[in-house]
């Protein structure tokens, strides 16, 4: 029964306003090489063979497996919705993989420390808001999330594992890298598993072999189903992965800082926001808990796992918190097992307390995951049903109507960067202006802005926070509701 509520939750949080016309960018590339795809005939997954948005015309494979997925589910759906609902559709093959990843999850959890350590870390996946996020987009995020805790619940040291558990978690790796190559990123985990699973005199280096060789052959199989492209157009593949480095390693306001410097400080406190304090040292205590009750190589395998990404991604000159999301089954795998250590604490004191603390424990534990589910609330609530927007948008109509005479600019970019802040003085140079500018809480939007209001005489006629002023800026400031400022602007003296 409280599985059962976990998932109504996570799933209706996940369910609400699909169909609304909100924007992602990525998801002209998803409905583009998705719908096209046409076995035999046109059968690669290379952006430049589809009918993609301008800026992504070029040699690239990225989310190769998730578009034959989504292709599979469109065809799917096409017995019962038109293709005039694509888009919907595509999101909606979201919820099958939430699903997953909530069942995926408590069942891992479940193993090792029992059905209420389970439903604790399911509850934590249900309420996290970048995972919310996700499954409103027709991108692969949810796919890589349900993949990496099918991956958690295949290798776990539990059991005895059989060749089939190797060679599935393999494919499942192989397929999940054949959509991003950031889940390289999860070696430490696989590693960890074999290592774990080998340990007994009965198994050893020959039990170690066994298991890396189907490992190995799985992961080959899921690489080449997933990106057969790769194989079949290795030139164009490796202009793909240059293409990509190479914007990784750009600058790209509004989610870079001005010095170019690595972002780690903003991904931190990005991540401590929306994942919320309690439940972070609750997974630290899980993971010393799970030290001295589990397998501490698998224990190593799964923590580095979990913080190589914030490493990587944190050390990069912009944001893309999107790139650690697929991790996040893993901190919830264990803060379900710091709950399981303080609700065996409280089992083991002696008479009644023994009996009622435990529940009470747990009840408290819960009140940890009440800031990241009111996150998400307000996130689905008013930003993905586009409430907080169309009240933007009427905020800036009022003023404009009330300024007529005055030349209005609408800065729907924001100024981020040298070359919106040339085109807005451009515009107040001819004289008084009116901007409209969306301000996404970052360093370069603050210093312009600023400039702006400082050598042009800058008045502020209204000012509306955005849905997430406690933020850093990241995909929430810039996708789905930025903080609106409505400001007068006169020519220099």
């Amino acid at each position: 029964m409280t599985l059962a509520l976990i998932l109504a939750l996570g799933i209706g949080l996940r369910a609400g306003y699909l169909a609304q016309p909100y924007y992602q960018r990525d998801e002209g590339v998803t409905t583009a090489v998705a719908a096209g795809l046409d076995y035999p005939h046109r059968w690669t997954t290379n952006w430049i063979n589809y009918a993609v948005p301008r800026e992504f015309h070029f040699d690239e494979f990225n989310f190769s497996s998730y578009h034959y997925l989504a292709h599979g589910w469109l065809i799917a759906a096409e017995r019962i919705i038109s293709r005039e609902h694509q888009l919907t559709v595509l999101r909606a093959l979201n919820l099958p993989l939430s699903l997953a990843t909530l069942l995926f999850t408590a069942f891992a959890v479940k193993r090792t420390f029992g059905w209420l350590a389970g439903a604790f870390a399911a509850a934590v996946v249900a309420v996290l808001p970048i995972l919310v996020q996700d499954a409103h987009y027709a991108r692969c995020d949810s796919m890589l999330t349900a993949g990496v805790a099918s991956l958690v619940w295949l290798i776990a040291p539990d059991a005895r594992k059989t060749r089939w558990h190797w060679a599935g978690a393999g494919a499942v790796a192989g397929w999940l890298v054949a959509c991003k190559f950031s889940l390289l990123l999860l070696g430490p985990l696989l590693l960890g598993g074999v290592i774990a699973a080998n340990t007994v005199p009965s198994a050893g280096w020959p039990g170690m072999r066994r298991s890396s060789g189907w490992l190995v052959l799985g992961g080959s199989l899921g690489f080449a189903f997933g990106m057969p492209g790769a194989i079949s157009d290795p030139h164009a593949f490796w202009r793909g992965v240059k293409t990509l480095r190479s914007y990784y390693a750009g600058f790209h306001p509004p989610y870079s800082l001005p010095d170019h410097g690595p972002v780690m400080g903003s991904l931190v406190v990005y991540l401590v926001i929306i994942i919320g304090s309690g439940t972070l040292v609750l997974a630290g205590l899980g993971a010393l808990y799970a030290w001295r009750h589990a397998s501490r190589i698998w224990v190593a395998g799964l923590v580095l796992t979990l913080l190589v990404p914030v490493l990587v991604f944190g050390s990069q000159t912009f944001l893309a918190e999107r790139n650690v999301s697929p991790f996040l089954p893993l901190l919830a795998l264990l803060a379900g097992s710091g709950f399981a250590w303080i609700v065996a604490l409280t089992r083991s004191l002696p008479g009644k307390a023994g009996r009622v603390l435990p529940w009470m424990a747990a009840m408290a534990l819960l009140m940890t995951l009440v800031s990241p589910f009111r996150l998400s609330l307000r996130m689905v609530a008013r930003g993905f049903s586009l409430e907080e927007y169309r009240t933007q948008i009427a905020l800036i109509g009022k003023v404009r109507a009330e300024t007529a005479k005055q030349t209005f600019v609408f800065c729907r970019e924001g100024l981020t960067d040298a070359e919106s802040f040339a085109a807005a003085e451009a515009a107040v140079r001819a004289g008084p202006t009116v901007f409209a500018i969306y301000d996404f809480q970052d360093a370069n939007s603050k210093e312009y802005i600023s400039r702006l209001a400082q050598q042009y005489s800058g008045r502020v006629l209204a000012m509306r926070e955005g849905l997430f002023p406690e933020l850093p800026c990241c995909t929430l400031t810039t996708m789905i509701s930025a903080r609106v400022l409505v400001m007068q602007c006169r020519p220099s003296k």
